[in-house]
């Protein structure tokens, strides 16, 4: 139902069952639990804005973690069917996605495949300042 891919059933996304009713109902001050069980832990998130767009089509909430270190944020945003969310702990960010009720949770740092690859700058890449075109005023 959420149309991955094989290889990204296997990433390290951990599937989630997701109250979207609750969210949407969520307010300046209310407060959600949020289990990530690569952490083994469940967080109690305090929304501290709540922020409509497009005439309501897109709302995003934003809070941080009760009892976690700083800084840690949380930011969900609701579109038409999905939810997709940021959760930064000190040690790392967890992505959330979420289509109706069920979603996913992951390390985003798990999401990305085959590492940093070096850039290689060649000197004709480079821009030579002194033969610009330069706008005197």
């Amino acid at each position: 139902a959420l149309n991955l891919a094989p290889e990204q059933k296997q990433d390290g996304r951990e599937f989630i069952k997701i109250d979207s009713l609750k969210i949407e109902s969520l307010v300046h001050g209310d407060t959600l639990e949020i289990t990530i069980q690569q952490l083994n832990q469940t967080f109690t998130a305090h929304i501290t804005d709540v922020i409509s767009e497009d005439e309501g089509r897109s709302v995003t909430w934003k809070g941080y973690l009760a009892d976690l270190a700083s800084p840690n944020t949380l930011t969900l945003t609701r579109g038409d069917d999905l939810i997709v969310g940021g959760i930064s702990t000190p040690d790392a960010l967890y992505s959330l996605q979420a289509h109706g009720d069920i979603g996913w949770i992951v390390d985003s740092a798990t999401l990305f495949v085959g590492g940093d690859e070096p850039i290689h700058v060649t000197p004709d890449m480079l821009r030579d300042e002194s033969n610009s075109d330069h706008l005197d005023s």
